[in-house]
């Protein structure tokens, strides 16, 4: 694996900056091993985290929202969700992990925890349609970075990316005209 650079390599979470942590992280843990077991002969960093205070202040911070009014939404129960996966990873290769995180009931289910979240304001924690649009601001600045890190004869890219981000850039690269977004499933174990 080639690198261009010699600088510290950045955490993959501007807020999460423990050092005993970073190398956990499915870019090195996942992303470098692949690409290096695929003797790719670049990694390119395609993920951006825009600017927090971009989106202060939030117009609807403060308002009185009644999240249950107009109608009654049955999502997951977010900490069953959790148990499940730490589960899952517990009982699971790395492979047969990302195969069960790839099905579409879970995606969806993160999906549609986030959109409540942000559309609702079910969440204090993030209960807003802007940090709603900071995520998706952060997904099509991602999907740009990919577009520019393609050389002219590439044909394929091989993208790494949160679980969280699937359904969304899914959405914004079928939408782009260059682009034609493939399911990791089939080159994966089948997942129980």
């Amino acid at each position: 694996m080639r690198t261009t650079a010699r600088r510290p390599f950045p955490p993959p979470h501007p807020w999460r900056t423990e050092s005993t942590t970073e190398c956990r992280s499915e870019v090195v843990q996942v992303g470098f091993r692949l690409a290096d077991r695929l003797e790719h002969d670049r990694v390119a960093a395609v993920d951006e985290h825009p600017d927090r205070a971009r989106y202060e202040p939030d117009p609807f911070e403060d308002r009185e929202i009644d999240s249950t009014r107009n109608t009654a939404v049955t999502l997951a129960d977010p900490e069953v969700v959790e148990r499940e996966g730490n589960e899952r990873l517990a009982s699971s290769t790395i492979p047969e992990y990302v195969a069960w995180m790839n099905r579409e009931r879970n995606l969806r289910t993160n999906h549609d925890l986030m959109f409540d979240r942000g559309i609702r304001a079910a969440d204090e924690g993030f209960g807003s349609p802007i940090a709603l649009a900071g995520w998706y601001d952060r997904n099509i600045r991602m999907v740009h970075h990919l577009w520019r890190t393609m050389g002219p004869d590439d044909s394929r890219l091989l993208v790494l990316v949160g679980s969280g981000h699937v359904r969304v850039l899914r959405h914004l690269l079928t939408e782009a005209p260059m682009f034609c977004p493939v399911s990791p499933l089939p080159f994966l174990p089948e997942a129980n």
